[in-house]
């Protein structure tokens, strides 16, 4: 008796079986940032609400299992790079510790002063207030 191969989408994890296995403070936070793209309250998100290449449009429980997914993927040096060049507006090779600060404080998901200073200090190894891609991508990667 043979085995058949599954396809790589059978082998991906069901969206209900995620959901099911997270808690509801989890559900709570990625249904958040599932209303930032649905702007239209449909309960999906299409490619015009997402602004990024994808056919077809994806339900909440679908929504939810690709950004677990995405979550517990490792991050690859090419993905810190990219979010470093984001910073990095002039190219310098280093971000000024104030810009961070006033990017982690005003932005997205905004820290406290407080968090953006303890991230800060743990990020600039070597003290002289510009975080470089060493030190950015040290704060960004565990080192368990």
């Amino acid at each position: 008796m043979s085995k058949k191969k599954s396809s790589k989408r059978e082998q991906s994890r069901n969206p209900d079986d995620v959901m099911s296995s997270l808690t509801q403070e989890q559900i709570h936070e990625y249904y958040e940032a599932f209303c930032m793209y649905d702007h239209d309250g449909s309960g999906t998100i299409d490619t015009s609400e997402l602004a990024i290449i994808m056919t077809g449009t994806i339900d909440f429980p679908e929504f939810v299992s690709l950004m677990v997914n995405h979550i517990n993927k490792p991050v690859t040096k090419e993905e810190i790079k990219s979010a470093f060049m984001v910073f990095d507006i002039d190219n310098k090779g280093y971000i000024p510790s104030e810009e961070l600060r006033r990017i982690l404080t005003t932005r997205g998901d905004r820290m406290t002063e407080e968090e953006a200073d303890e991230m800060i200090a743990a990020a600039d190894l070597d003290g002289d207030g510009m975080i470089d891609y060493e030190e950015f991508a040290s704060a960004l990667v565990d080192s368990d």
